[in-house]
């Protein structure tokens, strides 16, 4: 890497992202707080605009396993961090700061608060069974909707079919005892008769 003229050692790249480090959280989307060291203790600090971490310019690194790693293996690393370590449980990630040479000279970290992560996916697991023990109760009151509707159906169904096995044996009957009895017969014969004859202005004499 080609470095300005201006930087002239590892020192003055260490410094060089002093300069930066204020910077990085106003470009990202969470709340996010940064940390600068070199091989043995942490330079610089920037909390986020909520999260503050115990990270004193001049704390040790030695007893943060996550930093050692990331310098003994040149590679990034990343760990959930307890409250024992920062004051706060975070997420972290450690990238190595290479040197004038290409070698590592420190670390640049990042962390984000887990416990307001935890909290807000929370609330979205509260909201999500809320809204499926309504979307349970909906469905209850749709089938019980549903089985009343077809228990009405039924009902009038069975009615209809009571009414004319009720009704068609009465007719039956009635026209059986009619034509049986020949008095009533004779004298609805002879009614039908007076109202024709009525009708055409005829009376008739009994």
């Amino acid at each position: 890497m080609e470095y300005p003229e201006n930087i002239k050692s590892n020192e003055d790249i260490l410094n060089a992202f002093k300069v930066v480090l204020p910077y990085i959280n106003r470009i990202t989307r969470e709340d996010m707080a940064t940390g600068l060291s070199d091989l043995n203790q942490y330079l610089a600090y920037q909390g986020g605009e909520k999260l503050e971490l115990d990270l004193a310019s001049g704390k040790s690194i030695k007893d943060i396993p996550t930093i050692m790693e990331c310098i003994r293996e040149n590679k990034r690393t990343f760990a959930d961090v307890g409250p024992e370590v920062y004051g706060t449980p975070i997420k972290t990630i450690f990238t190595p700061i290479y040197g004038m040479n290409n070698e590592v000279i420190g670390t640049l970290s990042s962390g984000i608060d887990t416990h307001s992560n935890e909290k807000l996916i929370e609330t979205v697991r509260a909201m999500a069974d809320s809204t499926h023990t309504a979307y349970q109760a909906v469905e209850q009151v749709a089938h019980s909707a549903t089985d009343l509707a077809h228990a009405g159906q039924e009902s009038v169904t069975q009615a209809a079919v009571l009414k004319e096995k009720t009704v068609r044996p009465l007719k039956s009957l009635n026209l059986s005892i009619i034509l049986r009895n020949r008095p009533i017969c004779s004298g609805l014969m002879l009614l039908l008769k007076q109202r024709v004859l009525a009708n055409r202005g005829v009376v008739l004499l009994l």
